[in-house]
């Protein structure tokens, strides 16, 4: 059964819960799988885990690789309610890529193109900074296709950058530059 994402799912919360943003990426087929199509996958595959006790999802996005190559991108924001720590959650959404076909490689320069990527960007309380994990997401706040999709279900989620600046998510989208690539382009079903 396909669990719908367009809208928040609500879960009874029996124990202690954060809310998390993840940024959702794929510019490759996984099979016969459109790169839209997998971001639908991996998304119900979210919802579906354990720990998860509510999704809401942004719309699909286009944009142009950002140090990466392939072919432009498809994207998306989830925000989740969940009990996992912020450790346990990069584990959940690793697994999740690895089941889309996704296999990371240590790279320098630019990154690979992907079947899918899964990003935790933000978590309700938490900050960290170590080789596996850095919260919040030191790039987020500058990059279309992170704050694009997340201004449509977050807007007034407050996010710093590294250099210590704190807005809102709908600010620091109105702070992006324009790129005629990125765009809205079809809901998440």
């Amino acid at each position: 059964m396909t669990v719908p994402v367009t809208a928040a799912v609500t879960t009874a919360i029996t124990g202690p819960s954060r809310s998390a943003a993840v940024a959702m990426g794929a510019n490759l087929p996984w099979g016969a799988s459109a790169p839209e199509d997998t971001l639908v996958m991996a998304c119900e595959a979210l919802a579906r885990a354990p720990d998860v006790l509510g999704l809401q999802a942004s719309t699909i996005w286009r944009s142009a690789p950002v140090a990466a190559l392939g072919p432009n991108f498809v994207n998306a924001a989830v925000m989740v309610q969940t009990r996992l720590c912020p450790e346990d959650l990069l584990r959940l959404l690793l697994s999740i890529e690895l089941a889309h076909g996704r296999h990371r490689t240590p790279t320098a320069g630019l990154s690979p193109a992907r079947t899918l990527d899964l990003d935790l960007i933000w978590m309700e309380g938490e900050h960290r900074q170590s080789a596996e994990l850095t919260l919040p997401h030191p790039r987020a706040t500058h990059r279309g296709f992170v704050m694009g999709p997340l201004q449509e279900i977050a807007p007034n989620l407050m996010l710093a950058s590294p250099c210590g600046q704190t807005h809102t998510v709908a600010q620091w989208w109105g702070l992006i530059p324009p790129d005629p690539i990125l765009s809205s382009f079809r809901p998440m079903r």
